[in-house]
């Protein structure tokens, strides 16, 4: 019995599989980077009242990062490298995937830093 191959299917699925590989390595740099973080920033704060000259300016990215229209954009920039990703890949050289890959991981981290903020607690302590 002779086997029918489907060309575009095979490409897909070849896509499909190197995208999510690509993904799943994206995902495990932005998770880490937002594990550690925070221990970092806290051992910083803890050092005292010491002020290193960079204090102010790494204060005022980290306060452009995770304000509102950041998170918009980040959303915006997920959704439309995901689609380029996923629908235009074909008609793309390698680099172009590669920066639409770093967009990603970019949106990915901007995202996760604001969903951390939005749980972290601030209210009344019961005790």
């Amino acid at each position: 019995m002779k086997t029918i191959t489907f060309p575009r299917v095979e490409r897909t699925r070849k896509f499909l599989t190197m995208f999510l590989a690509s993904l799943r390595r994206s995902l495990v740099a932005g998770l880490t980077g937002l594990m550690f973080g925070p221990l970092a920033m806290a051992s910083s704060t803890s050092t005292g009242s010491s002020s290193m000259p960079w204090d102010s300016v790494v204060t005022s990215i980290q306060a452009d990062i995770t304000g509102p229209f950041a998170s918009a954009a980040a959303t915006l920039a997920l959704m439309g490298a995901g689609y380029g990703l996923l629908f235009r890949s074909e008609e793309m050289s390698g680099w172009i995937k590669t920066l639409l890959g770093v967009v990603m991981a970019i949106a990915l981290t901007i995202a996760g830093q604001n969903i951390i903020n939005l749980f972290q607690a601030s209210g009344a302590l019961v005790g």
